[in-house]
């Protein structure tokens, strides 16, 4: 390892150079007290890359803004963990109700095929217009496809869960990624004499990408809806003494300047004066930039949890020719804090909170 660091002295030299930057930043944020916290931004006292800025010069100048916004409000887990618990009639429900979801989903994403295919059979194909509108039409459905096959079984299985108390994501994870691979088969699988039902036989660039989306639609979306259903149901906070699930209270979203300081705040357990800091603005709030205090909770519930979401939402302009450019939007979502609160703080926050409108 020493030969390493000495073949790449200059690498070395700015990783321990962060390294006490880091620290450094860290010892200032110590000696500050509530009060000086809610009075400027630390991000602008710490002069980060990303302090008033949603709009940047260049991609790679928002990759860095984005991962600098990363490592000072770096993402924590969940403080809510569900039990694994279920009912039984939420499981017998859930198995009952697969088919259903099953057939429905074939029934749309077939009807959708179905239909494009009818309309496009009645276009005059040989202007090159048309060809290019017809890929496009194609390439649309097939992204529509993709979310109805995560979105639909996320909403029944979803509500099922909330409505019967399951919270063993496990089991809607399977059941959507069964009923996914089935529909993935049947429709983006050339098992139909070598075709799909799914709109296949596209380009990119003049590049082939058939085997691409039978490739995603077959065996990536299956995966990626089973993940987002299990995340989705492991995601609905339950409080297991009093059989309450817990609701969104209260919301102060403030400025993402800002975000640094509620989480110093929010670490120390200050939690009235961190969401004292500034709102966010209106442009802020219409461009969803910003950081997002939430308390978690339900009146007759004896647990709540407090959290920090963070949203960063930045644009790039590069030149792409000599008078065009190239606007790239970028957005990252995450959570930097997640606390488990007694009734007793829920309710002397929820009521700081609802006094300050």
């Amino acid at each position: 390892m020493a030969s390493d660091i000495s073949s790449n002295p200059t690498g070395a030299f700015a990783a321990q150079h962060a390294e006490q930057n880091e620290e450094n930043d860290k010892k200032l944020i110590e000696s500050l007290s509530a009060e000086e916290l809610g009075r400027s931004s630390l991000s602008n006292r710490l002069k980060r890359s990303f302090v008033g800025q949603t709009q940047f010069d260049s991609e790679k100048a928002l990759d860095a803004a984005i991962a600098e916004a990363r490592r000072a409000l770096p993402e924590t887990p969940s403080a809510y963990k569900p039990t694994g618990k279920t009912t039984v009639a939420a499981t017998v429900l859930m198995l009952v109700t697969a088919p259903v979801v099953l057939v429905l989903l074939l029934a749309v994403c077939i009807g959708l095929c179905v239909g494009l295919e009818t309309l496009l059979s009645h276009w005059n194909d040989s202007d090159y217009s048309q060809k290019r509108l017809d890929g496009l039409l194609s390439l649309a459905l097939d992204f529509v496809l993709v979310v109805l096959m995560v979105a639909l079984p996320m909403v029944c299985f979803g509500t099922l869960s909330k409505w019967f108390k399951n919270r063993k994501p496990i089991i809607p994870a399977v059941l959507t990624g069964v009923i996914d691979l089935i529909v993935a088969v049947v429709i983006f699988v050339p098992i139909w004499k070598g075709e799909t039902i799914a709109p296949t036989h596209l380009t990119f660039l003049f590049i082939p990408i058939r085997w691409v989306l039978i490739v995603v639609g077959g065996a990536v979306v299956p995966i990626l809806g089973a993940a987002v259903v299990h995340g989705h149901v492991a995601g609905q906070k339950f409080c297991e003494e009093t059989g309450r699930y817990l609701r969104r209270m209260r919301q102060r979203k403030l400025g993402f300047d800002f975000g640094e300081n509620a989480l110093a705040l929010l670490q120390r357990g200050e939690y009235v004066a961190a969401t004292r800091l500034p709102q966010a603005e209106p442009e802020a709030l219409k461009q969803k930039h910003w950081a997002a205090i939430s308390l978690w909770g339900h009146e007759q519930a004896t647990t709540a949890f407090l959290e920090l979401d963070v949203r960063f939402r930045g644009k790039s302009k590069s030149p792409k020719k000599l008078t065009v450019e190239e606007t790239k939007d970028k957005t990252k979502e995450w959570l930097a804090f997640s606390a488990q609160l007694s009734r007793s703080q829920a309710e002397s926050l929820s009521d700081a909170m609802r006094d300050q409108g």
